[in-house]
């Protein structure tokens, strides 16, 4: 009987990724036709300090539609470093398939739940706002524009050869590199016009920002 040999993978896509990417254009189209303001607030107070100010002072509680959004981008991240992980052949704890991704994903939004955990306590803490309200406002504001703009990169780059799958997935986490970097950079800038300290900003940066990445890069490469 003749050995039935399996073709090797063109491309890095699986089944359940089309789920993934159905919810994604699913909550950007709920809420470009459903909530047009907010979609184009999103983008228009990501590069106007005004306009993100007056959101800060206008929105009291957060809308549905951005927490539909901030998943997305949590959605997105997560499948980005998926198919990273598949690409270069790592398997954390020997998982893979879906269930990684939504090990993945679970780590992704809990990172962004501890920053803003932390904030409240540093608000607490200080007894006072510093501008971290702002800053807080503009951390979901920015991951919001991260996850429109990342989901045609990883988009192509889940469907494409494999030849082309590395420099696609690098100009993903570029775009993810220059948001990230352009948040902090806002919000030091605000933190200085607040009168902040700078080892508070210091060691706000090294505690909340960059150390959640580097353990979540440390589980997933051990």
């Amino acid at each position: 009987m003749n050995e039935i040999i399996p073709r090797p993978a063109t491309q890095l896509a699986e089944d359940w990724m089309a789920l993934v990417f159905l919810c994604s254009l699913a909550v950007l189209a709920w809420t470009r036709v459903s909530r047009p303001a907010r979609f184009a607030h999103v983008w228009r107070a990501a590069f106007n300090i005004q306009l993100m100010r007056q959101g800060v002072r206008e929105e009291s509680s957060t809308p549905v539609e951005y927490y539909l959004l901030s998943g997305n981008f949590a959605l997105l991240l997560a499948l980005m470093i998926y198919l990273s992980l598949k690409l270069y052949g790592i398997s954390p704890w020997g998982w893979s398939g879906y269930g990684l991704f939504i090990v993945i994903f679970i780590a992704v939004a809990a990172i962004y739940m501890i920053k803003k955990a932390g904030i409240l306590l540093i608000r607490w803490l200080a007894l006072g706002d510093y501008g971290l309200v702002e800053y807080q406002y503009n951390l979901g504001l920015l991951n919001r524009l991260s996850g429109m703009v990342l989901l045609p990169f990883v988009l192509i780059a889940t469907y494409s050869p494999l030849n082309a799958t590395p420099a696609l997935l690098f100009c993903a986490f570029i775009v993810f590199l220059v948001v990230f970097l352009y948040r902090i950079s806002r919000g030091v800038i605000n933190a200085f016009g607040s009168g902040v300290n700078l080892f508070y900003i210091f060691f706000y940066i090294c505690t909340l920002e960059f150390l959640p990445l580097l353990v979540l890069y440390r589980a997933l490469t051990f």
